[in-house]
């Protein structure tokens, strides 16, 4: 459904190149994080509605808002091709530079949910957040030396943001220490928590969610055709959706995931 529905939107949105400038890349980014945000509204207001703290969803809200705030900054920057188009380069490279610093604290936090799950009450999981958000602090830099050359096409509205070939090769490495190491730890919690129906669905449906997103995020970095955005576009979406399904789906009242019954504590 998903892969039809931004299909369908791509072509639609193309006809209206030749008649209005429609950044298709920066509409995309823009929807993706008000549908990011209202996710992270609704886990704030289920923490806010139960007496029951859970750090773990407080970890999942952090991300989709902070992930959502990167979506956003990507999106607004596109706003300067109605007011100088000529500044667009540098208005973009910024908007890029900024808001992934956004996507580092975004996977800061997500990291923190399984070790928090698996280790309640340590603090292992700031020792993995901070080292993180040190490589994101690297990268911003590298990104700041070495600056982005974005490009918009208007005949098809997708921006080539040009990133330089290190940082490409970086984003996904920081990604994947992320989110490729929270999908293991989902996995095991899956393995350990299979007499748990429910628990074992959603420790599932996460590590699918973040490997989807995996794929499509960086993918971003490295398109360059309209067909390869229109694949990240779809891979990150879906992404996100079923990363959401699998903590908000199933069962309020319960604990995200449960690797054991014991209730998680405050971290």
């Amino acid at each position: 459904m998903t892969f039809l529905a931004v299909s369908l939107f791509y072509l639609l949105a193309l006809p209206l190149q030749k008649v209005v400038v429609f950044p298709l890349t920066g509409f995309v980014h823009t929807i993706d994080s008000i549908i990011l945000i209202l996710i992270g509204g609704k886990l704030w207001r289920d923490l806010a509605t139960k007496q029951a703290t859970s750090p773990a969803k407080a970890y999942f809200m952090y991300f989709f808002v902070t992930v959502g705030i990167f979506q956003l900054i990507m999106g607004l920057s596109h706003v300067i091709l109605y007011i100088d188009a000529a500044l667009f380069p540098i208005v973009m490279n910024w908007g890029y530079i900024v808001g992934h610093v956004f996507l580092y604290l975004s996977l800061a936090f997500s990291l923190m949910v399984p070790l928090e799950l698996s280790f309640p009450g340590k603090k292992v999981k700031y020792y993995a957040a901070s080292l993180i958000s040190l490589f994101g602090l690297g990268i911003t830099y590298i990104n700041i030396i070495k600056p982005n050359h974005p490009v918009y096409e208007s005949a098809t509205g997708i921006t080539f943001f040009n990133a330089d070939p290190l940082v490409g090769k970086l984003i996904p490495i920081i990604v994947l220490l992320s989110w490729g190491v929270a999908v293991v730890m989902f996995i095991w919690n899956a393995i350990k928590s299979r007499h748990n129906r429910m628990a074992l669905i959603r420790s599932i449906v996460i590590s699918v969610g973040f490997i989807i997103t995996t794929a499509g995020g960086p993918l971003h970095d490295v398109a360059q055709t309209s067909v390869q955005f229109l694949v990240a576009d779809i891979l990150t979406l879906l992404g996100f959706l079923t990363l959401a399904s699998g903590i908000t789906l199933f069962g309020q009242d319960e604990p995200v995931v449960a690797a054991t019954p014991q209730p998680l504590q405050q971290g």
